[in-house]
């Protein structure tokens, strides 16, 4: 099976996880930053478009576990938003791979349940429900024109933004929905409570995906986790607010 990456720079190992609807690209600006201080592994999630999907893939274990042999022995790992949960499932079942943890937008569970904060049942899936018949790019850039709402006049990013979402690979949508569908079940709360390794998580405040309010049960299963808030941000803090974004992410790699 098949899996894309790119290995941009020299120095110590980060690998970058990129967001269940999306694809390695949309991780450039990250890519721009680190490249010049650390070798960058920017990987496509298996289904993404570049990378095969393997059918057998039932759990976000199943997922990683496609990618392990294409990542270095051990390396920092950075995940954005679902790809914050490759992270922690390696993180607790290979510890010896990942010397520390910064989650972008990300929740060990993104969907309510019991007393857990999160997204209303049912979750992600209903609202990809038609992308058939919207189609992936114009689903996708309500998304982005939602994320830049604020932000007028738009700045570079949004249209540099918009321009990888035009140039991508044609995505398949029933594996994108069975992607969504795995996001929706996702649960790695246990996984977080058996990490070790330094976990640093980075949310926005106006983020309905991995709210604020879930960092005190956060806290409560792995109180070593340091936490951050971005104002006003939602749910692409690296796209939308640069400056604020990689003020944090240079205190935490410094």
């Amino acid at each position: 099976m098949a899996i894309y990456k790119e290995t941009t720079g020299q120095g110590e190992d980060i690998v970058l996880f990129h967001g269940a609807a999306d694809n390695h690209k949309f991780m450039q600006p990250l890519v721009k930053l680190l490249s010049s201080r650390y070798r960058v592994t920017n990987i496509e999630r298996p289904g993404s478009g570049l990378s095969d999907w393997n059918p057998s893939i039932a759990s976000i274990d199943d997922l990683a576990d496609e990618m392990l042999s294409e990542l270095p022995e051990k390396a920092i790992y950075i995940g954005w938003s679902f790809g914050g949960h490759v992270c922690m499932s390696i993180a607790a079942r290979y510890p010896e791979r990942v010397k520390r943890i910064i989650g972008i937008c990300t929740s060990p569970k993104f969907i309510e349940n019991d007393n857990w904060i999160g997204l209303p049942k049912p979750g992600f899936s209903p609202a990809f429900a038609g992308i058939h018949q919207i189609g992936y790019n114009p689903f996708v850039q309500a998304f982005i024109d939602g994320e830049f709402a604020s932000c007028e006049p738009k700045p570079a990013a949004y249209y540099e933004l918009t321009a990888i979402l035009d140039r991508g690979t044609k995505r398949d949508l029933d594996i994108l929905l069975k992607i969504m569908q795995l996001v929706d079940s996702s649960d790695v709360r246990k996984e977080l409570q058996a990490i070790r390794c330094p976990i640093d998580l980075i949310f926005c405040e106006n983020d309905a995906i991995a709210p604020v309010a879930a960092i005190e049960q956060i806290k409560k299963l792995n109180p070593a986790v340091q936490t951050f808030i971005i104002i006003s941000a939602q749910h692409m803090p690296f796209w939308t607010h640069p400056v604020e974004f990689i003020k944090i992410l240079n205190t935490l790699l410094k």
